[in-house]
């Protein structure tokens, strides 16, 4: 006797949660009623790895049809890696800020061509990690409030235009314990001599873990960092 279908959706999607996308996905071939348990997961962890025929069209449709059916639900997590350079990246914009409204705690994607994210993000009373990599940043238009935010993981991220992103930031994350930043990729030669972070200020009365690592030519030789957190129990620059 399968008794493991007598569960209800919900218990049946928290177990499913564990496992990647792909894995959870798999699940709805068992039978009629296993056919959309998959879509009531309360995470989404995809990558285009996963899909071996076709994979930008996959994804599409696995992200676009996971965010469809949960239209009324909250997200835990939302974890995409969508390596691929020669595309528009419209809607990985959307899906993020799809991902944000609907209350995401642990948002984490990593690209290789920026795309910038929406204001949304500067506002979310719901994340608790957040791990960006190559991921274009605006400068905000409103007050950073990230009030649940304790994990901050900023990659190869780009924010030209306003030096002191990232201090915002960090002074509108009242509870962060955990910062890395990683900048490996050399600026392009037009941008390298403006609006460069030369100058950095990290400031929390929470923060336990910095870590910062960067290109020489990313600030230059003039760069330095001023630390000013109480409660610090490791740090690598």
């Amino acid at each position: 006797m399968d008794r493991f279908s007598d569960l209800p959706d919900a218990l049946l999607a928290e177990i499913l949660s564990y496992l990647l996308t792909k894995v959870s996905g798999k699940t709805s071939l068992l039978s009629k009623r296993w056919e959309f348990v998959w879509l009531k997961v309360p995470a989404l962890d995809v990558s285009l790895n996963d899909f071996p025929n076709n994979p930008l069209n996959a994804l599409h449709r696995v992200v676009n049809k996971f965010l469809e059916f949960n239209k009324d639900s909250r997200m835990q997590k939302f974890k995409l890696h969508y390596l691929y350079e020669r595309n528009n990246n419209d809607h990985l914009v959307e899906w993020i800020d799809t991902a944000v409204a609907r209350g995401v705690q642990h948002l984490h994607v990593e690209t290789l061509k920026s795309a910038d994210v929406t204001q949304n993000i500067y506002k979310s009373k719901t994340l608790v990690s957040l791990k960006l990599v190559c991921v274009g940043l605006e400068t905000p238009r409103c007050k950073v409030s990230l009030p649940c935010l304790k994990i901050m993981h900023l990659e190869d991220v780009w924010y030209i235009y306003d030096p002191l992103l990232v201090e915002k930031m960090i002074m509108g994350s009242p509870v962060i314990e955990e910062l890395p930043l990683i900048s490996r990729r050399p600026m392009l030669p037009d941008i390298c001599d403006r609006d460069v972070v030369k100058n950095m200020c990290v400031r929390s009365q929470t923060l336990k873990t910095f870590r910062l690592v960067f290109q020489k030519i990313w600030g230059g030789r003039n760069f330095s960092v001023e630390i000013d957190a109480p409660r610090l129990e490791y740090h690598m620059l």
